[in-house]
């Protein structure tokens, strides 16, 4: 009680996933949704029972404990690297800011890059994991913040048995944007709804700008339905005040779609789509292994700051997403030199 107490007026080194957060996997219960930055936030806080109620609790308890090892100024093993801590005063709250929901694997594609890759019969056999009834018990018990900032992902999010179902209930439910990623070849009547009211935000990883480049990254001939389905949400966008609800996105993995040429005709992709809204990533595998290599930091730089250039002549929001975003955090100088 006295180390509470304390801790409201105390800086101590945490995160807001630690704090508030909850992130569904069909593995388990976790504070967070990131896991590139150290293997050991694989491993669930709590592992899944089939008692949701159950397990929630546990995943409580443990939260608590965690959070108490950052007020002593004990980093747990599962953050340590996390570019996601930082130090400030938090809030000592009980209810939910930030929810992550991936509780299917099953995708509708096989990106090169994803982590389902090598094994993407046995990923798409798993079983979703029903989230939709422990969720809105949790806003009937009003657990939930308001202005709660939530993630669909997956696997595929739109295949999730409940996915129509959720999106609609945060949408009524929230007064926040819900985070929608999404391969776009399945269309979804309550993303489009979503759009509508201004309360979402859809990320689709198309990666190329071309038929032929897609279906080599993500072994699918699905390019001209993805197109299609991004053109109406992007129509949607015309009911709203905001036009960069919808963002196209680009993961770069080098040697494979590091082209300049490729990175051109996906910005004239979002121009004739009118998708006002751009986001960048790296491939995870490379990011790991390289991101203490200056050499192929710089490799990765040149294509980063032609995307900033190019996009910002274009007038697109663009935005770098978290591993990229890092690079150049930790190495501003380098990338600030780098000349196209």
């Amino acid at each position: 009680m006295l180390l509470d107490l304390f801790s409201k007026n105390k800086e101590y080194i945490s995160c807001e996933e630690l704090e508030y957060g909850l992130h569904f996997d069909i593995m388990g219960l976790y504070h967070c949704c990131s896991f590139f930055h150290s293997n050991k936030n694989y491993i669930p806080v709590t592992k899944l029972t089939g008692d949701l109620n159950k397990d929630f609790k546990n995943f409580l308890r443990q939260k608590d404990k965690d959070k108490k090892s950052h007020r002593k100024g004990h980093i747990i093993d599962r953050c340590e690297n996390c570019f996601s801590l930082k130090k400030q005063k938090w809030q000592n709250s009980k209810l939910i800011k930030k929810i992550a929901i991936s509780a299917n694997k099953r995708c509708n594609c096989d990106c090169i890059y994803c982590t389902t890759h090598t094994n993407k019969q046995y990923y798409n056999s798993i079983q979703d994991i029903p989230v939709y009834d422990f969720i809105k018990k949790l806003f009937d018990k009003n657990l939930i913040s308001q202005d709660c900032e939530v993630q669909i992902g997956g696997g595929e999010s739109v295949l999730h048995f409940e996915f129509e179902k959720l999106i609609s209930l945060f949408t009524d439910k929230l007064s926040s944007r819900i985070a929608v990623y999404t391969s776009g070849i399945k269309y979804s009547e309550g993303i489009e709804r979503a759009i509508k009211l201004n309360r979402a935000n859809i990320v689709i990883s198309i990666d190329s700008g071309n038929k032929n480049l897609y279906k080599r990254i993500k072994n699918t001939d699905k390019f001209d339905e993805v197109t299609a389905n991004l053109k109406k949400y992007c129509e949607a966008q015309q009911y709203s005040t905001e036009n960069h609800q919808v963002a196209m996105k680009y993961v770069l993995i080098p040697f494979v779609n590091s082209h300049e040429e490729y990175l051109d005709e996906f910005l004239n992709l979002a121009l004739n789509l009118n998708c006002k809204a751009l986001r960048f990533d790296i491939e995870n595998n490379w990011y790991k292994n390289n991101m203490h290599n200056l050499e192929a930091i710089k490799y990765i730089f040149k294509f980063m700051k032609y995307f900033d250039i190019k996009s910002e002549k274009m007038q697109f929001q663009h935005f770098f997403f978290q591993a990229p975003d890092y690079l150049i955090k930790n190495n501003k100088e380098l990338y600030n030199d780098i000349q196209l």
